[in-house]
């Protein structure tokens, strides 16, 4: 018959539990992959004292206790090992149906907000959502709109945990119901200016020596309820004057590729995006104006931007399109 094997304070070690000569307690098992682990614990139990220097830590039983756990439920501990940042470069090379201009603007919070922040290099498994609400009060504090925050929140950092919760490297998502905890105060309401105001803009843009370049578009942008992509990305080729409609297919953007800010015109965020526009016979006028007016008619003039030209809309040296922003 086989010797228990007994800690230095004579307790019964069980079957993958060995205590070391510095004192220090290990456990060892098979993960769900069968690769060999190795726990550690400077306690046994978790009625055990610290040993004086020690960082506080689970007890090795309750380690042993979350492991079983884990193996029952199939959490995969090996891939709960990787950092926020690996998950998420992961995350965002699913999303192959996000267009290419939103999941720009997805790296590009993530890297400003995220990547930097301790949280991008901490392992899944030490998350926490006490560690989540810290970074969002972070963004808080620096500045970043509510708004930008329930994009992180929504379309960034819960999807990136939850495919980790998919997978079965983590057991619960730790962004969970942030938003409800975190003391927001509700976003501002967009409100339309009135027609007082409107015509008041609308003046103010046609007589101003620096704007007044601008108030073509702003008033395009009235009459048609046009986004701003949109307007700054039309063509002639989907402006037809003689049945008075506007075709919108695609849309405008100017945003970081590699670091490197450039424009792009792509198709529209959804198919239902997609629509022609009747002209009210003031667009219609203004685009019969535009048209004959050289400043902004870019007919020839040689700007193609992913397949795109003949812009209705240039700056103002005529040599590109206008930067949405």
């Amino acid at each position: 018959m086989s010797k228990k094997r007994r800690d230095n304070k004579g307790r019964i070690l069980k079957e993958g539990e060995i205590q070391r000569d510095d004192g220090r307690y290990m456990y060892r098992y098979c993960d769900a992959a069968g690769e060999r682990q190795t726990l550690y614990s400077w306690r046994l139990v978790e009625t055990d004292t610290y040993p004086a220097g020690k960082k506080k830590d689970l007890s090795l039983r309750e380690k042993e206790a979350q492991i079983q756990k884990d193996l029952m439920d199939h959490i995969d501990t090996n891939g709960s090992s990787i950092t926020l940042n690996e998950l998420f470069e992961r995350y965002i090379r699913t999303k192959k149906r996000l267009k290419q201009n939103v999941k720009e603007n997805y790296l590009l919070m993530y890297n400003k907000h995220i990547k930097a922040d301790y949280i991008g290099n901490m392992q899944m498994k030490t998350i926490s959502k006490m560690d989540i609400l810290n970074i969002y009060d972070t963004m808080s504090e620096s500045g970043l709109s509510n708004g930008s925050i329930h994009i992180m929140h929504n379309n960034i950092l819960f999807p990136t945990l939850q495919l980790a919760v998919d997978n079965n490297w983590i057991r619960k998502n730790p962004a969970k119901d942030c938003l409800k905890e975190y003391p927001y105060d509700p976003l501002n309401k967009r409100e339309a200016l009135t027609l007082k105001e409107q015509n008041k803009f609308t003046e103010f843009l046609s007589r101003d020596k620096v704007y007044a370049k601008y108030f073509p578009i702003v008033s395009l942008i009235l009459e048609t309820a046009l986004r701003r992509g949109e307007a700054l990305g039309l063509t002639w080729d989907n402006v037809d004057l003689k049945s008075g409609v506007l075709r919108i297919e695609h849309q405008l953007h100017y945003y970081s590729v590699n670091g490197k800010y450039c424009f792009k015109a792509g198709s529209l965020k959804t198919d239902h995006a997609n629509r022609v526009i009747p002209l009210s016979k003031e667009a219609l006028t203004l685009l019969q104006n535009i048209k004959r007016n050289e400043y902004f008619n870019s007919i020839n003039s040689g700007i193609e931007i992913d397949g795109y030209k003949n812009f209705v809309f240039l700056n103002s040296r005529k040599n590109n399109v206008i930067i949405p922003r």
